[in-house]
């Protein structure tokens, strides 16, 4: 062989000698960048990253509310406020810590031991230097594993956070909804109190019956009843958003004031998009198939499970001279092959795609029965705010009209008022619908079209 030959072959050797070592200590590269706190924060159209606090957020924020609290507002002080949250980003926390920890290389083990010579002489030394050979061909598989469980860690950050976003959009719309209701009382008890003081006036002259001032005083004590118990649910409402803002304790929660109802966007004539975005971004399925991905990475570790106890190293011995060789001790695979551990493995990774499929299955029905709930809904708002609602003014102004000109008696009008009034909490209704439904349409769908009301 020629001296250049033998060259190049030597420098080929010490190339390849750090790629021989990287696969025999199982080489990693540093953990997946998941970045759950930006993650978690465009959830809810925030700038920046979701801050992370070490220490126990306050039972009650002091910060000022302002009047009237906007969604977005809301929706800002209910995520960073969020415990449930904050718990999230501690797992995940926790999850980088053991992945990391995964691609520490274990430390080896020094075994010594001096034997003293009978009568004296120089003591024998034994010297062993060791590590376990299973953690270091696995090394691999396990911050594979590791990895899943940080992905899936940070898909669990971003759940709670679309957790938090839909349950304040719902509280949100419930405080908008019963504190429209008690202005549609108010109006209809003006409305009473105008009747009743032309029924007293006209029975005053002679004019009326005293049966339809009794029946306008028992509707206008109804009226007061029914918005005494609306303003009982108003307060409860208030002060279940409080809640989400992170100050359930606010004494004065009556002066939490909300905007007012906009109507949500529009979503698309085809629920395809939704569909796909839910199979694409949603935070579960994800972690599931990083759950999928640990199983596996775990299943191709159990066939090593048989090494489990072996471990090499460097032995050394001076029996009067040093005398140094490797090590190795393997277990014999005599009474334990690994069959089970290795079944039991592969049985999870068919436990996870299972449940994988079926949450994929759940997650296409959620967007598809949402989309179509959240259509109809609009559909119905729509004829009742441009169709009913203003048939049934006209109507009870034409009423109202004939009983003032005293051509009929009072019931016509209160029946005429009744109607009026189912179309008008009819209404509202769907107004609440529309956010609650949208909310839950996002929230099936992974977020998709989020930040679209949030932002007003």
């Amino acid at each position: 062989m020629s001296v250049h030959a033998v060259r190049s072959r030597s420098k080929t050797l010490r190339r390849a000698a750090p790629l021989v070592a990287c696969a025999l200590l199982g080489c990693v590269g540093p953990p997946p960048e998941v970045a759950p706190q930006r993650r978690a924060a465009e959830i809810g159209s925030l700038e920046g990253e979701l801050p992370f606090h070490e220490t126990p957020l306050p039972i009650d924020d002091g910060e000022p509310i302002p009047s009237p609290l906007s969604l977005a507002d809301a929706v800002r002080r209910a995520l960073t406020r969020s415990p449930q949250v904050q718990v999230a980003l501690a797992r995940a926390r926790a999850a980088l810590a053991a992945a990391e920890q995964a691609r520490r290389l274990p430390n080896p083990v020094v075994d010594v031991a001096f034997r003293f010579v009978e009568g004296g002489g120089q003591p024998q030394i034994d010297v062993g230097l060791t590590a376990e050979l299973l953690a270091l061909l696995t090394r691999r598989d396990r911050a594979g594993a590791a990895d899943a469980r940080l992905e899936a860690a940070a898909h669990d950050v971003v759940a709670h956070a679309l957790e938090v976003v839909a349950t304040v959009r719902v509280d949100f719309a419930d405080v908008q909804a019963l504190a429209r209701r008690d202005e549609l009382l108010a109006e209809r008890l003006r409305f009473f109190e105008r009747l009743l003081t032309t029924a007293r006036a006209k029975l005053d002259v002679g004019e009326g019956v005293r049966l339809d001032v009794l029946s306008l005083e028992a509707q206008r004590l109804e009226l007061e009843l029914e918005r005494e118990t609306r303003q009982a649910e108003l307060a409860v409402a208030r002060r279940r958003l409080l809640r989400d803002l992170g100050a359930p304790g606010r004494a004065h929660d009556a002066e939490l004031v909300v905007a007012p109802w906009s109507e949500p966007a529009a979503p698309p004539d085809d629920e395809q998009p939704w569909i796909d975005a839910a199979l694409a971004t949603r935070p579960d399925l994800l972690a599931k198939r990083a759950e999928l991905a640990a199983a596996e990475a775990e299943a191709s570790a159990a066939g090593l499970g048989v090494l489990e106890g072996a471990s090499a190293g460097v032995e050394a011995e001076r029996d009067g001279d040093w005398s140094v060789g490797p090590s190795l001790a393997l277990p014999l695979p005599l009474l334990d092959g690994g069959g089970p551990r290795r079944a039991m493995a592969r049985a999870r990774v068919v436990e996870a795609r299972h449940a994988l499929a079926a949450a994929e299955r759940d997650a296409i029905f959620e967007v598809r029965a949402a989309f179509a709930e959240l259509r109809g809904a609009r559909s119905r708002l729509q004829r009742v705010a441009t169709e009913l609602l203003p048939i049934e003014r006209q109507r009870r102004d034409q009423v109202e009209a004939v009983y003032l000109g005293g051509e009929s008696d009072v019931t016509a009008l209160l029946l005429a008022e009744r109607d009026l009034r189912q179309a008008q909490e009819r209404e509202v209704e769907l107004q609440q619908a529309t956010v609650t439904v949208r909310a839950r349409l996002e929230r099936s769908a992974g977020g998709a079209s989020r930040g679209e009301e949030t932002k007003r």
